[in-house]
C-alpha cells in the first residue's frame, strides 16, 4: 500500500503476503483481498494494480462494495 502524507511525501507499507492456492479462481483471489476489510481500510482504496486477467476482473468486482465502499 502507498501513499502520500500532507507533505505530499510517498510512504509505502506491505499489508499482508500470503500463499494464494491454485488454481487463482476470483473466489480464491476475492479472500485473499478481504485484507482491504481486516485493516479498516473500506471506502479508502482507489485503485488497485492487476494483469488485467479475467480472474483478477472477477475478483475486483466481488470485492468492490468491501474496497471501494
Amino acid at each position: 500500500m502507498s501513499w502520500l502524507d500532507s507533505d505530499f511525501k510517498i510512504h509505502e507499507v506491505l499489508l499482508s503476503l500470503t500463499y494464494v492456492q491454485y488454481p487463482h479462481t476470483a473466489n480464491v483471489i476475492q479472500e485473499k483481498l478481504e485484507v482491504i476489510e481486516k485493516w479498516s481500510l473500506k471506502g479508502k482504496v482507489y485503485s488497485i494494480t492487476t494483469d488485467n486477467g479475467a480472474n483478477m476482473k472477477a475478483a475486483i468486482n466481488k470485492i468492490n462494495d468491501i474496497a471501494f465502499g
